[in-house]
């Protein structure tokens, strides 16, 4: 006896059947997926505690000067955020984190920050910004000082005189990262996003011949 052929492609009767675990996994999918937008709008109220604040002079970040003491009592992520009028200019920042009963540097951050503007062809036109914003895991809790040493440049450099913007610097702790929850919400939404296509994909080729032999009809 002769098997059957092996059934192949999709009939245009044939119906879409989801199964409970594809169902299950969309449920699950989006629920989590809304957690994790619901997370990120729950982390930008938490922009952390302000431990920090000093205005540092031109004569003072231009060279190595040591902060005065704070205390950073924990949280798992801390942000430096500087910020300097600049007007065509840029600074490049180095910061190290000193413990001062150690008297060890336990961090180091790196921050730069330029900004341009101008006017050209009737408009005003502007690059960059005059703040920016460190992230980085947070030291063990205790009292710090803050190594700063800064360098930079105007442009352009011979119209304009010495440098004189203070600098700002502000450490908050118990920082909360909107974009890993942002992340984390693309990604698993990804997964009922998937199994739905499929169905969309079943439906598109049940249809196929159908459509096809329509056209057909059309050239008669």
């Amino acid at each position: 006896d002769k098997k059957p052929p092996k059934p192949y492609g999709v009939y245009p009767a044939e119906p879409f059947k989801r199964s409970g675990v594809a169902k299950l996994v969309m449920l699950i999918g989006f629920l989590m997926a809304l957690l994790n937008l619901g997370l990120a709008g729950w982390s930008l109220s938490k922009k952390g505690d302000l431990v920090f604040k000093q205005v540092f002079s031109a004569s003072q970040y231009l060279k190595e000067s040591y902060s005065k003491p704070f205390k950073i009592d924990g949280g798992s992520i801390i942000a430096l955020r500087t910020y300097a009028p600049l007007n065509n200019s840029w600074l490049s920042l180095q910061m190290a984190f000193v413990d001062v009963k150690k008297n060890a540097v336990v961090a180091e951050v790196w921050n730069d920050i330029e900004y341009y503007k101008g006017y050209q062809g009737g408009e005003h036109w502007s690059e960059g910004s005059r703040s920016k914003t460190a992230y980085f895991r947070a030291p063990p809790a205790g009292e710090y000082k803050l190594i700063v040493k800064a360098n930079g440049g105007r442009w352009p450099a011979r119209s304009l005189g010495p440098r004189r913007e203070n600098m700002v610097v502000r450490i908050y702790s118990g920082v909360v990262m909107t974009r890993y929850f942002v992340i984390g919400f693309f990604v698993i939404l990804l997964i009922p996003l998937i199994v739905w296509f499929r169905g969309k994909s079943f439906e598109a080729r049940r249809w196929a011949p159908v459509m096809d032999d329509d056209d057909d009809d059309d050239w008669d």
